[in-house]
């Protein structure tokens, strides 16, 4: 049986729950990470979102349900200037995606990046980039079956003892 979800665009009015979403999924990346990242604050994280709902280049879709926001993807569109080493180019950057841990599995996630695949097409954008965690095996292999792939890694090391 297929749920019945719909994506809309944010707006302000939807910052709380916006926030909420990110907080509640905030504790996977922090207990991951908990010499990098903490579980987001609810007040700080409210400002941050209020900000990114303002940005003129940024796009945040909601997947909605019954009312009740259940997953969401930030993304906007980014300039490249030409570089010695680079190519001046556009690009989408997704920020976030999330979907509450019970809808999972269901089709939203998917429905949400095909919106920002769209995004993109219809804007004439070609490359679309984001930043997945190593430890997220399930975000990896998510985007994976979208066809994304490593172009470059980041790595740590710790002088902690």
């Amino acid at each position: 049986m297929s749920m019945q979800f719909d994506i809309r665009q944010a707006t302000a009015n939807d910052a709380d729950s916006i926030c909420q979403l990110l907080v509640d999924g905030g504790d996977l990346h922090a207990q991951a990470l908990p010499t990098v990242l903490h579980r987001p604050d609810f007040s700080t994280t409210l400002e941050f979102v209020k900000g990114f709902l303002q940005d003129s280049n940024a796009q945040v879709l909601l997947a909605e349900l019954n009312d009740r926001i259940i997953g969401l993807v930030h993304f906007s569109r980014n300039e490249q200037a030409q570089h010695p080493i680079k190519v001046a180019r556009s690009y989408v950057s997704v920020s976030s995606l999330m979907v509450q841990e019970e809808y999972r599995h269901q089709g939203i996630g998917s429905a949400l990046m095909r919106e920002v695949h769209d995004w993109a097409e219809k804007q004439g954008i070609h490359d679309i980039e984001l930043h997945v965690y190593e430890f997220n095996k399930q975000a990896l292999n998510f985007y994976e079956k979208f066809g994304y792939h490593t172009a470059s890694r980041r790595m740590t090391r710790s002088t902690r003892s």
